[in-house]
Formats: C-alpha cells, structure tokens, sequence
C-alpha cells in the first residue's frame, strides 16, 4: 500500500505534531511504502536521511511526486488550517484518492473557540468542505473524540505512539515533591493560567509541604509573560520557569521529578505525558488533556478538577 502523509511541521522540537509525524513516517515505512510531503519551508533534519521525504517547495503539486505517491493508495492530513491543503485535496477528490485526517486536537470545543469568529467563518468558506471531504477522521483519544465538533464523516481512534527508554523513575524525594511541566510556553492551551491560579489558591498547602513547581519549555514573551503572572502572585519561591530542555537534560529532568504535571484546556494526545509515563512518572492531568479520567481510573496518576 502506498500511502503518503501530508503534513506542516517544523524543526522546532517542543510541538508535538513536528515530533510525532516522523515517526509515523519511519515505523509506518516498516509495513507500507509511505512518504512525507511537508508544506512548510523548513527541510526537517530528522527526516533529510529518508528518500521518501518531500517538500512543497520543490512539490507544490501532487502531480510532482514521483511514482507511486503521485497517485497514492491514502493520503493521511495531519492538521486541518493550512490552506495548502485546500489544493490538494481538490486534486485528490477529482482522483477519487481517500484521505484521512489527523486533527491533533484542532477540531476540540475549545481549540475551536480560540479566534472563534475567524474559525467560524473560514470553516463555512473553506474548511468545512475539506473536513467533510475525507473518508474518515483520525481521533488520538475518546476523549479527543468526545471534546470535538462533530461531523458526519466516518472515525476510528488510535493513540501516538512513543519510544520506551531504558532507564525508569525508580526513587521519589523523601522530603517535598517536585513537580515538572516540559513543553510549549502557551498559557491558554497548556493552562499555565489555571496552574499558577491552583497553586495561589492553595499557597500554604505548597509551602507546608515544601512543594516545588518547575516549568520548562520554549517562548521568551509567553516565558516573560508567566514570570509577571507568578511575581504578581508572589510565587515566585514556588514556580520556577526555564527554558526548553531536549535529549539527556529532559530524561535528567524527568527523573529528577516526582510528578509530571499538565493543565491543558485541549489536546489530542500530548506527547510530554506520554513521556513521562513511559519513564514510570505519575502524572497529574486535566480533562483537556485527554489524560483526567484515565489517570483517575488507571491508578497512574491524578485527575485535576480545577476545584
């Protein structure tokens, strides 16, 4: 089967879907003759070593791509608002080639509500044709699926996937806890917000119990931005930001950890938890995450309620 994945990724190693559509790529390619058409103007490193790996600057038409991909078997969409897309999908319509979409967390209530008018608007233009137009949508998780608008096109749900590392969390700090949150610098979507309010609230539980809250990830305004909100609050012997950590530092980081936390309003399926967990880390989760109830029901962390 050829299938070829269409997607609009960067290098940029704290967004999830740049991290995980590679590796759709290469463990996909073990059972199928599969290739990546990127519609960004980034080359992505990870994947230059890859024959199969295209980029819409040089591809800017499906009719470009050698055969087999320029008449694939499937065509996977990861993401929904890129108006290259558009094009495509036209070509693949007037084929008869199917197409699936990944949403990633975009079609979710409140994904939707971020510039709503704006969305709303290129959804009745563009948009809705585009979603309506595929064979089937791609959900990470139930709770993905539960948290989205919904359309009348067939689904299936399957979760990403990770890499399990060597080492575990094998020891927990006898004094305290340290809680960790890496990923992107986005207050709303991540629920930074909520998090600093949490701990505000409940100020002296965290100080009679020696709890410490680090947070690394990437964005120097959102970072300047976060710092404000926690002096404002006078958390800063709490919270503490820093910036983004990849590679052995993370794996340091998560180890040195006793709770991975994430607050996110949506998400399809965020790779930090993932992570965490693949190391043995417990987790504290939102709803938004898709990770509340499972972590409640699985006994592998704790739900927050935002109460």
């Amino acid at each position: 089967m050829n299938i070829l994945h269409i997607s609009s990724i960067t290098n940029n190693k704290a967004s999830g879907i740049s991290v995980v559509v590679p590796k759709y790529f290469i463990n996909e390619s073990t059972i199928a003759n599969v290739a990546i058409l990127n519609c960004t103007k980034e080359i992505i490193k990870s994947m230059k070593q890859y024959d199969n790996y295209y980029n819409y600057t040089s591809y800017n038409k499906l009719e470009k791509l050698p055969a087999p991909f320029n008449k694939p078997d499937l065509v996977v969409f990861h993401g929904i608002y890129f108006i290259k897309y558009i094009k495509i999908a036209k070509k693949l319509k007037k084929e008869g080639i199917p197409y699936i979409i990944v949403p990633h967390g975009s079609l979710t209530k409140h994904a939707q509500s971020i510039k709503k008018l704006k969305k709303r608007i290129s959804n009745l233009l563009i948009f809705n044709n585009f979603i309506k137009g595929a064979t089937s949508i791609h959900y990470l998780s139930k709770e993905e699926e539960l948290q989205s608008d919904k359309y009348k096109n067939d689904s299936f749900i399957i979760g990403n996937g990770i890499d399990i590392p060597l080492n575990k969390k094998r020891e927990f700090s006898e004094k305290g806890l340290i809680l960790s949150y890496i990923g992107r610098y986005s207050i709303y979507h991540k629920g930074l917000d909520l998090l600093i309010n949490t701990v505000y609230y409940s100020k002296s539980l965290f100080k009679q119990n020696q709890i410490q809250i680090n947070l690394y990830g990437k964005g120097e305004k959102e970072k300047l931005e976060l710092d404000k909100m926690i002096k404002e609050k006078k958390l800063e012997t709490i919270i503490h930001t820093h910036g983004p950590v990849y590679g052995k530092e993370k794996e340091k980081i998560i180890l040195q950890s006793d709770l991975f936390i994430q607050l996110s309003r949506f998400e399809g399926q965020p790779l930090g938890i993932l992570e965490s967990l693949s190391y043995g880390l417990p987790i504290i989760a939102s709803d938004g995450t898709t990770f509340g109830k499972i972590s409640e029901l699985s006994k592998i962390g704790f739900r927050y309620k935002n109460n």
